[in-house]
């Protein structure tokens, strides 16, 4: 990566991240048991005598949880895209990094349930914090797999919160003050924007190479498609395609994916994004069909300008489907993580008034004013979030859900209660505290 960038690889004094499996090697053999350790620290409280191993480990790792809060502490953040040859395509650019974020991220959960574990939720709010910082950090990239991972790296904080509001030495002012941190938070950056820069430039990008001929339409669909066995005569295609046009037709693309995201509401979000995938779901369905595609044009027109603007139709039909099939979904995975995230406030409300009382709330409008600033609604169908309490003995706790992107109201039935086999878009959405018990198929 250094020598692509051109800079010096960084000495001796350089921070650097220790691997869980290099450091516990010694103690730990073997990869799946040291996997599994790490699993069990990055999900759940412990205590240094029951992992010793990765306590140290934590402690060893120290200058790289004061790296990433002075990186979490700048006002700009740059992402290098490199590239493995001066001349390469945007769609090969290599962002290395992405993957080291999440092992950095899983080091701040561990410590954070750690501190759970020792009953430091002080200290453990400290940590959410400083993961929930990170992952803005790691999404500001303008791409929308750095948008994703950044997603992915904030929803590690849903099971700190459950456990936080869970542990014993929480007290309803702590609670109180974590809420306030966790609104002052700015959002990820928007998907939309992504889309609008990171995603345009690779669209373009592809098209321009196509047409320019600097790459063959074989090895792009190489890059685009996995085990592609499909090879493409360029020379027939490149001939005939109106490159402007296409560039035109991929701006429009995106202007209108990213106008998705940007929808005031999600009943809105889902017409405009039906919209755009029955206008592209009737466009030819894979590049794998592009040369018997291209064929069948050149044979039924001799005309070199229908010629060119049927071929050019086909390509850029072909390439729109295959972005939109790529970019569109990512939208729905952002109403679902925003959701996922205004739970949480929720959860630690009911926790704080629980502390304070001595009683859970009998409805979540008992938590307006004193602990949120107004009563939460769920953003998928607009109503009131959904919230349920239990005292019974053995299954003592509450359970905060939205219906999902369904609209279907499942009692609080989420992915991790459903069959593997479930469509996740069926899921309810929750976050459920103490012993409260599972929510049953059927409600």
């Amino acid at each position: 990566m250094f020598a692509n960038l051109g800079v010096a690889v960084p000495g001796a004094d350089a921070v650097r991240f220790i691997y869980f499996r290099e450091f516990a090697k010694a103690s730990i053999p073997g990869d799946d048991a040291q996997d599994g350790v790490l699993d069990q620290i990055t999900s759940a409280p412990w205590e240094g005598k029951q992992h010793p191993e990765a306590a140290a480990w934590i402690e060893a790792n120290q200058p790289v949880f004061d790296a990433v809060e002075r990186a979490c502490g700048s006002r700009k953040y740059w992402e290098p895209w490199v590239a493995e040859k001066e001349d390469d395509v945007l769609i090969n650019v290599l962002l290395p990094q992405l993957e080291f974020s999440r092992k950095v991220a899983r080091l701040i959960a561990a410590r954070a349930f750690h501190k759970i574990g020792e009953h430091d939720t002080r200290g453990a709010s400290e940590d959410l914090i400083l993961l929930l910082r990170f992952s803005r950090l790691s999404a500001t990239s303008q791409t929308l797999i750095s948008n994703l991972v950044g997603m992915s790296i904030s929803a590690m904080a849903s099971p700190l919160v459950a456990h936080l509001c869970s542990a014993p030495t929480l007290t309803s002012q702590q609670a109180k003050q974590l809420i306030r941190r966790l609104e002052r938070l700015p959002e990820l950056t928007p998907i939309a924007d992504a889309v609008d820069i990171g995603e345009r430039f690779l669209g373009l990008d592809t098209v321009l190479q196509i047409g320019s001929g600097r790459v063959g339409l074989s090895q792009m669909m190489d890059l685009l498609l996995d085990d592609n066995t499909v090879k493409v005569n360029s020379d027939s295609v490149v001939a005939h395609l109106d490159v402007n046009n296409t560039l035109r037709e991929f701006n429009s693309l995106y202007d209108r994916i990213a106008d998705c995201g940007r929808a005031d509401d999600y009943a809105t979000f889902k017409r405009m994004q039906t919209e755009l995938d029955a206008e592209v779901s009737g466009m030819p369905g894979s590049l794998a069909e592009l040369p018997a595609a291209v064929q069948s044009v050149l044979a039924e027109h001799a005309d070199p300008q229908v010629r060119k603007t049927e071929v050019t139709k086909v390509l850029t039909d072909m390439l729109k489907r295959l972005r939109m099939t790529a970019v569109g979904a990512a939208h729905g995975v952002e109403f679902r993580h925003r959701q996922e995230q205004a739970r949480w406030p929720v959860a630690l409300a009911v926790a704080a008034y629980e502390h304070a009382e001595d009683k859970y709330p009998e409805t979540l409008t008992a938590l307006v004013h004193t602990y949120l600033d107004s009563q939460p609604v769920d953003q998928f169908d607009s109503k009131p979030l959904r919230y349920k309490y239990s005292t019974e003995f053995k299954v003592k706790g509450f359970i905060v859900y939205s219906v999902g992107r369904d609209l279907d109201d499942d009692e609080g039935r989420s992915r991790d209660d459903r069959d593997e086999s479930d469509p996740e878009d069926q899921a309810d959405i929750s976050i459920r505290i103490g012993t409260y018990p599972e929510p049953k198929a059927g409600g």
